[in-house]
């Protein structure tokens, strides 16, 4: 999928305030791609792209020539000086930027990062990379986020999270809803992925959509389905697991309904796919935001989600999608089961979703939401011309 940047990219042209916008990303395929001028209709926004050499071979090696290299952060900080903003927005949340927010340009005072996780993921099977999360966080608290004067996260519940992981104070957090990369692909561009040749047109799609981790707990959806094609439901459903990374779990009792797309997603892919579907589930154990809700109302899509995370913010349960207990395979099992024996339902519910999506998850909400923090914050710096 897209990086986020393109998000608020495209939020702030279609903003009513006037800012211009100068962005500065790593240069690649797709990259070029993504930001290309031909996205934009705006001439405020200008992109300046750095050279990056993605055949560097080994992760380290690029760890060393980009993440740790000073040299490359001296780059990076010098091109802020020479367009001189009066705010900075760091939006990956990246390592590169956290880095570079707390050690360079400090004559710029209206600073800002995107803390995306307040917290690292839950990853219980893989116990040596949640050690490596927990250090690195513990880093960033320690050496930078004290050195950068505002944050923003994607979900209100997040800033008591960050405020507690990360001993910040609560006034310098902003909250804005998380929106996915909707980046849309004309028509002739779109690709039916191949692995969808296998659907059945008369049954019931469930899409799973996103990486496989731990703590997105598909083994609780395949445990529901396994219960509910014990009583006569095997020929009525199909489920979607569309996203890279290992399957941890069994999951040989539903295999033949299973279509799996095993594989990164590319942009081409995605409207294919979510349109072959008739709801999403989310049955996650942890997590802090996802992009995966807007995404499907986006496509007029139900969720059915758990009660974790920022989650309960972005669906309106028992409208644009049904909220459970994590973990709760028998809830789990009781809303798949209503919305496939229930279709017009399914239907009115992604009718909803797409309303909300364009009142609170279009890219012209977000550009108020984030026009009104910039304005606050560029207030307390320097008035005048709002370079972001």
């Amino acid at each position: 999928m897209a990086q986020i940047p393109y998000t608020i990219l495209k939020a702030l042209e279609l903003s009513d305030e006037q800012i211009d916008i100068y962005f500065i990303t790593l240069r690649s395929q797709e990259t070029e791609n993504i930001y290309h001028p031909s996205r934009f209709s705006s001439d405020r926004i200008r992109v300046f792209f750095l050279p990056y050499e993605t055949d560097l071979g080994k992760k380290f090696r690029r760890l060393l020539f980009y993440v740790y290299n000073p040299l490359y952060h001296f780059q990076v900080a010098r091109l802020i000086k020479k367009i001189n903003p009066h705010l900075i927005h760091y939006s990956t949340g990246s390592i590169i930027e956290v880095m570079t927010a707390a050690f360079f340009n400090q004559d710029i005072k209206a600073k800002m990062i995107t803390i995306h996780d307040p917290r690292p993921h839950d990853e219980a099977n893989q116990p040596w990379l949640k050690r490596i999360n927990n250090l690195i966080y513990f880093l960033i608290r320690k050496l930078c986020l004290r050195r950068i004067p505002y944050f923003h996260v994607n979900a209100s519940s997040h800033i008591a999270e960050a405020k507690t992981t990360f001993n910040l104070c609560p006034s310098r957090i902003f909250a804005t809803h998380m929106i996915s990369n909707v980046i849309e692909v004309p028509s002739e561009q779109k690709i039916w992925p191949a692995e969808l040749d296998s659907l059945k047109s008369d049954l019931v799609k469930i899409l799973f959509f996103g990486r496989i981790r731990s703590y997105k707990g598909i083994e609780y959806l395949i445990g529901a389905l396994g219960r509910l094609f014990q009583v006569g439901f095997h020929d009525r459903i199909q489920l979607i697991i569309a996203g890279e990374g290992r399957l941890y779990c069994d999951y040989s009792a539903i295999r033949d309904r299973v279509v799996l797309i095993n594989r990164y997603i590319e942009n081409s892919e995605i409207g294919p796919i979510f349109t072959a579907s008739d709801f999403v589930v989310l049955p996650y154990t942890a997590a802090t935001q996802t992009g995966i809700v807007s995404l499907a109302y986006f496509y007029a899509k139900p969720v059915i989600g758990t009660r974790v995370g920022g989650i309960p913010e972005l669906i309106v349960d028992g409208k644009t999608g049904f909220l459970i207990r994590a973990k709760d395979i028998h809830a789990l099992e009781e809303k798949i089961r209503y919305l496939v024996e229930n279709p017009q339902k399914v239907k009115e519910m992604g009718k909803a979703a797409k309303e909300y999506y364009h009142a609170h998850y279009s890219f012209e909400s977000l550009g108020r939401e984030l026009s009104k923090i910039y304005f606050h914050i560029i207030s307390l710096a320097s008035p005048g011309r709002k370079k972001v």
